[in-house]
């Protein structure tokens, strides 16, 4: 808690197993990579301690000290990929990691309709999130190899089962092309009132049109985490919060691309007005997944 305001961080990485991944396009816990694509990009002036103790007890003392209460942690699915050569992602281990640090993480399993077959993905999301502590699903249609199109025919058992349970979809979303805009329209239209989309790291470079959408679409949130310090795609988006999408915009560091510390006290001095904040550090996450308010 900071100045009296609870906070839930809607992007982090914590230095636990899968969240390790090494190598490119990953690299979450390498110093090169984090200057040159965190950083360095928000202005932030210091690495995460972290990043080199690579210790859960570093990375909740940076919590604690950054007053977040919460940290919401997706897993990728691509990090399985064999290409890569590496084994499949186990969404287990987030179970693991929220019994070791209750009420402080909040585990989002990687689901995908390239890794996952339809009878993987229901039968993850009913062991993981409709049997089991994890909230939400995260996919990642411009990581996954190959990419896929957020209307894709394989996409729609996950939102259907979603549909069913009242389950947020996280969908990494940047650097979104105009096909991408459109199929992110389509579901939004098609599961309006059933499924709830998160367009995480905000949408870039069609941050207006993202905006636009969310406020003709009641079930578009928007949680520019990484990309929200120090960028023209912020300013925007804070006057956003402000106003049109006060109740559908989301605080997120994208940890470890920047500190805690450094996010938070981004944030709350970006131009956010002050009884928005609220919202915007916690009330908007918590009705999202449904916590304790």
């Amino acid at each position: 808690m900071r100045y009296g305001l609870k906070i839930a961080d809607m992007r982090c990485r914590p230095p636990y197993k899968a969240f390790m991944n090494e190598g490119y396009p990953f690299c979450l816990f390498d110093k090169e990579s984090t200057l040159r694509k965190g950083n360095f990009q928000s202005g932030c002036p210091d690495l995460s301690r972290t990043i080199d103790s690579r210790s859960m007890e570093d990375f909740i003392q940076e919590m604690d000290t950054a007053g977040v209460d919460l940290a919401v942690a997706p897993y990728r699915a691509a990090w399985g990929d064999p290409v890569n050569n590496r084994p499949p992602t186990d969404n287990g281990e987030l179970v693991e990691l929220m019994d070791a640090y209750p009420d402080r993480i909040l585990g989002v399993p990687g689901i995908s309709p390239v890794y996952h077959s339809p009878d993987e993905i229901e039968a993850q999301i009913n062991k993981y999130v409709i049997n089991g502590p994890l909230r939400g699903v995260a996919v990642e249609p411009a990581i996954d190899k190959p990419n896929w199109l957020l209307n894709d025919k394989r996409a729609m058992v996950i939102y259907d089962i979603c549909a069913r349970h009242g389950i947020p979809v996280l969908i990494t979303f940047r650097s979104v092309s105009s096909e991408q805009l459109a199929a992110l329209e389509e579901i939004s239209t098609l599961y309006r009132g059933r499924v709830n989309f998160v367009m995480c790291h905000g949408g870039g470079p069609k941050t207006l049109e993202v905006i636009d959408l969310a406020f003709w679409n009641g079930n578009i949130y928007i949680s520019p985490d990484g990309t929200m310090p120090n960028s023209p795609a912020g300013m925007l988006l804070a006057r956003a919060a402000n106003y049109m999408l006060r109740d559908r915009i989301l605080f997120g560091s994208a940890f470890p691309r920047c500190t805690l510390q450094f996010a938070v006290d981004y944030w709350m001095r970006c131009g956010i007005r002050e009884e928005v904040l609220p919202d915007i550090l916690y009330g908007n996450a918590a009705r999202l997944f449904g916590l304790e308010m």
